[in-house]
């Protein structure tokens, strides 16, 4: 069954699945409005190897050194629904913990005496893996937790249809993947 919702005028969805509708939904209140882009959303989702991406359509309208609309251009941004609140963090690889070895790589000028006062309370107490035997300290990615919140909706891909102007200056594709790509990581609230 086919349907389409419209909703403040901003944007359009179109899903055959009305238990994605809620998702497209959620998607569509964080999707800016202005500054370019000024037309309607379209959104629609699809279901691709178990995982759910969601498309967003929409127009960027350029403005010139004078700040005159000069061309527009179609866009298309693609996210992939993320069901987990959370994933192991990146830097520590889930463990909560990095290896003393990593501070060589931030901190290059310092001796060991300073890294072990900057990584231990005590001298005699410093902290050490057990299963490694060598000393750790807290990851600062993820504050010890071993994992990180994990967006949302993730954008995968921004893809920009037509040829750049030079009125409009170069780079349209690195600038909207900026604006679109932090949609509700600041909070993991939808």
């Amino acid at each position: 069954m086919y349907t389409e919702i419209e909703n403040h005028g901003f944007y359009k969805i179109v899903t055959w699945d009305k238990t994605r509708l809620d998702l497209l939904s959620q998607l569509a209140d964080l999707l800016p409005h202005g500054s370019g882009i000024n037309s309607n959303w379209y959104l629609s989702s699809y279901k691709y190897h178990g995982n759910i991406y969601l498309r967003a359509n929409n127009t960027y309208s350029a403005m010139d050194e004078w700040g005159g609309y000069c061309h527009d251009y179609k866009f298309s941004a693609k996210y992939l629904y993320n069901e987990a609140d959370y994933t192991n963090c990146p830097i520590c690889e889930g463990r909560g913990y990095r290896p003393f070895s990593d501070m060589r790589k931030y901190h290059p000028d310092m001796n060991d005496d300073q890294m072990k006062v900057l990584l231990s309370d005590n001298l005699n107490n410093p902290v050490f893996s057990i299963r490694d035997n060598q000393p750790v300290f807290s990851c600062n990615s993820c504050n010890g937790f071993g994992n990180v919140p994990l967006p949302k909706f993730d954008l995968q891909m921004v893809k920009v249809t037509g040829r750049e102007f030079i009125c409009c200056g170069y780079d349209l594709s690195d600038y909207l993947y900026q604006t679109l790509e932090y949609l509700g990581k600041d909070n993991n609230q939808v």
